[in-house]
């Protein structure tokens, strides 16, 4: 009776993971056409939320970077700007630093009200403050002050914070931070902290249809984006993240690939980054439905994490090379289930989807370059066309 007990919780388990998998499809579908040539970014976002750690955003104005994360945390129900007291509801704490903004601004301002004759320690009120969230979001990273930055490397690290006295545990799962400026080096520590890191530039100037896809990409209110993960199901998914394996030979492939950065560029990383590097890739493993980890997630977890600075990612992409034609046969496998899914919902669907469904399968068909996986595609999409056509033609 045990062993058919435990046999029906894998079973359940690996329905629910499942379910997760597919709703972080149909959040990539709908970024898709709002947020062009960014899917790169949301795979680091989707990684950075499902691991639970921090992840900077690093590029020129005007790319969209703080509206992308804005829309992304709408939609794993991250977004609420105050606590609803529902368990699966989540708080986002949002700021923009500039070279006057205190450590309060992140922290929470003073408490006035508990200072007295008797008790002259200064005390902060946590509400609301990334203490108190769940998620947050801060903008002009390093326009801030050395002390402002100073007091978050403790809640980037450690997850806490000093408040007066005491060590207040923070309740937030990953920071998430955006920059124009790559850091001066007194401020490298602050930098480490961040292990996935992304690199957002314009679009393309000589890709005609990505810069059209962008001129024409619906201005949606982000308020209108319906939730399609909550803090309950990630707080799920980061625990059968953790249950995914690590063989010995994939640990002897990341010893290899730490001496080739360090003999053939002079990379070196620190043990944190390394260790961290673990769960991110597991959770790659987990997000392609696999229980063990392969050498096909490194190059969608390592080109996120081995460079520090942007001078730095050429040597690493040129270090983590080999790993990029698995990846790519895992990522098509990964686009024809997603076209799977968005094409099964529409021929089930009564509402008139079609041309929907019909405009994603064309997306995907777009960014695959398997011949085989394209020709599935265009099936799916002929029989979506035959569907909208009038009965009896």
């Amino acid at each position: 009776m045990k062993t058919k007990s435990k046999v029906k919780a894998v079973r359940a388990d690996g329905e629910k993971a499942e379910v997760i998998r597919n709703k972080f499809s149909e959040i990539r579908a709908i970024l898709r056409p709002l947020a062009i040539e960014q899917d790169d970014a949301v795979e680091v976002l989707t990684l950075a939320t499902l691991t639970e750690n921090n992840l900077l955003f690093v590029g020129p104005y005007g790319c969209n970077k703080t509206r992308l994360v804005d829309m992304y945390l709408q939609l794993i129900g991250g977004n609420e700007r105050k606590r609803t007291g529902k368990e699966e509801d989540s708080y986002t704490f949002s700021t923009n630093l500039n070279k006057y903004s205190p450590p309060s601004e992140l922290i929470g301002p003073i408490d006035i009200g508990k200072l007295t004759k008797e008790n002259s320690e200064w005390k902060h009120n946590l509400k609301d403050g990334i203490a108190d969230c769940d998620y947050a979001f801060i903008d002009e990273l390093y326009r801030a002050n050395g002390a402002t930055l100073s007091a978050l490397v403790r809640i980037l690290n450690e997850k806490e914070v000093h408040d007066g006295v005491d060590r207040v545990k923070c309740r937030v799962r990953s920071i998430i931070a955006a920059t124009n400026d790559e850091p001066l080096p007194h401020l490298d520590a602050v930098h480490d902290r961040f292990l996935f890191r992304h690199f957002v530039g314009y679009i393309d100037g000589g890709d005609h249809d990505s810069f059209i896809s962008m001129m024409q990409s619906p201005d949606v209110e982000i308020e209108s984006l319906k939730p399609v993960l909550n803090l309950k199901a990630l707080s799920w998914a980061r625990h059968a993240v953790g249950k995914v394996t690590i063989s010995d030979s994939i640990y002897d492939e990341l010893y290899e690939l730490r001496g080739k950065l360090l003999g053939d560029h002079k990379i070196s990383l620190s043990n944190r980054r390394w260790n961290k590097a673990k769960v991110a890739l597991q959770a790659a493993a987990f997000l392609r439905g696999n229980d063990d980890v392969d050498t096909s997630d490194f190059w969608n977890v390592f080109r996120f994490i081995l460079w520090f600075k942007i001078p730095e990612r050429g040597d690493v992409y040129r270090s983590i090379e080999q790993y990029k034609d698995k990846t790519l046969a895992a990522t098509n496998q990964d686009k024809l289930n997603d076209a799977k899914r968005v094409f099964q919902d529409a021929m089930k669907s009564g509402d008139d989807s079609e041309m929907d469904a019909i405009m994603a399968l064309t997306e995907f068909q777009n960014d695959v370059t398997d011949a085989s996986i394209t020709k599935a595609i265009a099936k799916m999409i002929d029989q979506l066309e035959s569907k909208m056509l009038p009965t009896g033609v």
